[in-house]
């Protein structure tokens, strides 16, 4: 399960084992007295063992309890070429002139260039309490852009590779340890020989059996594991993915993702990738990218979809779509309030007793589930647009919609019911979805309702029926005759 945590949207929980792994941005911590490292350089340090303790201390640093430094949230990263051990590093403790680091003796001793960062941490659910991974050999993935679980690794993406932990030891990051050993940490990237590997966007894990990396035009699986000889091929070098929570899983362990032409879905046991929205969305949706928007894809257990929710980055309205898994439909949703529009959603259940839901943390701060009849109690207002009709295919004879009748179920609200013409089937298309002056309006209650005679002319007809709270519809019949040529002609 991937979650969002924290309002930058940069950190991504994972769960391993009987705890949850949370990604960091790998900023430098900026003390009162300068910032802990950049990109090009680290500062000056010394390592020494003493009292059976590591200890960094720093000349330029007088005090270091009053440098903002956090043991269950900062690491310590010791650069290539010190004496001491490279790696990340754990604080145990802070003091006024040193740090005191988790390791032994045998890291060695003399001058370091280290840096402080934000760290990868651990949380621990049943306590509950955080404290940074312990990290227990190399450099743990900081900056990542995906993190997962996998065969009993963790399993970090930033750019274009691809970082796994020694097998059962997710704080192992050694990738110069013993080849012989299968079970070492292991890195790649998803790229054939000689090729150039594409930025790494998302991944999905199916247990122990294959993971899914994702790059903005490409999918590439990975069968087994990398250091028992598993397998890694591209599956698509056309669909891809735009963010890394663009995509779920379905009921059957079906993938459904978006990429930048619409919605896929890949079959079972990472089968054949299928396109679903081709000439069926917006192509406004061409443009949805995680710069500037936060895609979010769940999948719906209690009515079979798949919402989309595409929430610009500043927190307008965004536009949102349910798949329809058995009709293989598109419908359209739109938040009444724009802080209801989720920063993230899951399918969740919770506990045996409750059913799997797709569940949204939303903008607002509320957790809110994807199911019943209201929105806070507030009805839902809906609508469906039919047509545009005409009774002949010649586009210079003109219709008359003489009758109308129809059927409505028992338990369905009262649905209201606009009659738009015009001199085009675009423009009553058009007209019906904006609502614009109906040329004939009516309600109809559960029931077969009386016959309505609306005898309107035009070249083409819609109808839009409207319903607030829940409504059933059954049929609908109308005689539409030819009534001669077009006024216009």
């Amino acid at each position: 399960m991937i979650s969002t945590l924290g309002t930058s949207g940069t950190e991504i929980g994972v769960n391993y084992r009987d705890s949850v792994i949370i990604s960091s941005d790998g900023g430098y911590v900026a003390g009162n007295t300068k910032t802990f490292g950049s990109d090009s350089a680290g500062e000056s340090g010394s390592i020494a063992f003493t009292s059976s303790e590591i200890r960094l201390s720093d000349g330029g640093i007088s005090d270091f309890t009053n440098e903002n430094l956090d043991t269950t949230a900062h690491i310590v990263e010791i650069a290539e070429g010190s004496t001491p051990t490279a790696g990340s590093y754990k604080i145990q403790s802070i003091t006024s002139t040193h740090l005191v680091l988790q390791g032994s003796a045998t890291i060695g001793t003399g001058s370091v260039t280290y840096t402080i960062r934000n760290a990868v941490r651990d949380l621990n659910p049943n306590t509950p309490s955080i404290d940074v991974l312990t990290p227990t050999a190399g450099f743990i993935p900081l900056g990542a852009d995906d993190v997962v679980s996998y065969r009993d690794r963790l399993v970090f993406a930033k750019n274009r590779t691809w970082y796994m932990s020694k097998q059962g030891a997710p704080g192992n990051f050694d990738f110069s340890a013993d080849p012989e050993d299968p079970s070492r940490a292991v890195a790649g990237t998803t790229a054939g020989p000689g090729e150039p590997a594409d930025p790494i966007i998302a991944m999905a894990s199916a247990g122990y059996d294959y993971l899914v990396l994702f790059s903005e035009a490409a999918v590439w699986v990975m069968r087994g594991d990398p250091g028992y000889g598993g397998q890694l091929y591209q599956l698509s070098g056309v669909a891809g993915c735009i963010s890394r929570t663009a995509w779920c899983y379905g009921d059957s362990t079906e993938i459904y993702f978006l990429g930048k032409d619409g919605l896929y879905r890949m079959a079972p046991n990472a089968g054949q990738i299928t396109g679903l929205s081709q000439g069926k969305l917006p192509r406004s949706l061409r443009g949805s990218d995680r710069d500037n928007f936060n895609v979010t894809l769940v999948y719906d257990p209690e009515d079979n979809g798949v919402l989309m929710f595409i929430v610009p980055a500043d927190g307008s309205q965004g536009q949102h779509f349910w798949y329809d898994v058995e009709t293989d439909s598109f419908w359209p949703v739109q938040f009444g309030n724009n802080s209801h529009q989720p920063k993230f959603a899951a399918t969740f259940g919770g506990s045996p007793v409750r059913a799997r839901k797709a569940t949204l943390v939303c903008n607002d701060g509320f957790v809110r589930d994807w199911s019943g009849e209201t929105d806070d109690g507030e009805d839902i207002d809906s609508h469906i647009v039919l047509g545009p009709y005409q009774a002949s295919e010649i586009d210079s004879v003109d219709s008359v919609l003489a009758e109308i009748s129809t059927v409505v179920d028992k338990t369905s609200n009262p649905i209201t019911i606009g009659v738009f013409v015009a001199s085009s089937a675009e423009d009553a298309v058009d007209s019906a979805k904006a609502n614009l002056s109906p040329d004939y309006t009516f309600t109809i209650s559960f029931g077969r309702s009386t016959v309505r005679r609306p005898r309107i002319r035009g070249s083409a007809f819609c109808l839009r029926l409207s319903c607030s709270g829940v409504w059933a519809f059954e049929s609908l019949s109308a005689m539409i005759a030819t009534a001669g040529l077009n006024r216009r002609v």
